[in-house]
């Protein structure tokens, strides 16, 4: 008998990891959505930014927060979608 190693340590990185769970996402054409809301989303939202310094207006600071927020809502879809293909295994037993 030996020691018990519950999470083996992986050959990859950090960085390895989220470029391959992100290729799982996006090979789904559902997912295309989400992530092309979230470009236009994050080029809307750094128009507003410049605007907002330029103007100093404080409504249009307010409606660019709330486009932030969006994008973060945008996020957590992209994030369920994930857990949603994930098949079950020893390690992640959801599925």
């Amino acid at each position: 008998m030996g020691t018990i190693y519950l999470f083996r340590k992986s050959q990859r990185s950090l960085l390895g990891k989220l470029t391959q769970e992100f290729r799982t996402v996006a090979a789904d054409q559902r997912s295309w959505k989400i992530l092309l809301f979230g470009a236009i989303n994050i080029v809307c939202t750094a128009f507003l930014l410049m605007w907002c310094s330029s103007t100093n207006s404080i409504a249009l600071t307010a409606y660019t927060y709330l486009t932030i927020f969006d994008l973060f809502s945008l996020i957590t879809c992209l994030i369920s979608y994930w857990v949603m293909i994930k098949k079950p295994s020893s390690s992640y037993s959801f599925g």
